[in-house]
């Protein structure tokens, strides 16, 4: 049953959570597809690189891409979607040693 906010504001807040629908995932949710992440290539080919975003290292290809959404980051350079939250250590350098 949807509520119009009108009517949800007259529930008192401790009761609206069974006409509230979680999670909210937006109209771009899950692994992006082929043809969102040319499109994101695109848009970054007409405004440049040097905008806002949060880069990941690229599994594939070791280059830099870009987080697109909450588990997905992707590379422009391979055209894949992978999972943003893999953490990458490089066992080969030794702070200590330096």
């Amino acid at each position: 049953m949807k509520l119009i906010s009108s009517e949800l504001v007259k529930i008192p807040p401790d009761q609206r959570d069974k006409y509230y629908q979680f999670p909210y995932n937006g109209p771009y949710h899950g692994e992006p597809e082929l043809y969102e992440i040319l499109h994101l290539k695109e848009f970054r080919e007409i405004w440049g690189p040097d905008h806002l975003a949060i880069h990941h290292v690229c599994p594939a290809c070791g280059k830099d891409g870009e987080w697109v959404r909450n588990q997905y980051a992707v590379c422009f350079n391979c055209l894949i979607a992978f999972d943003a939250f893999e953490v990458y250590i490089d066992l080969t350098i030794d702070d200590e040693m330096e």
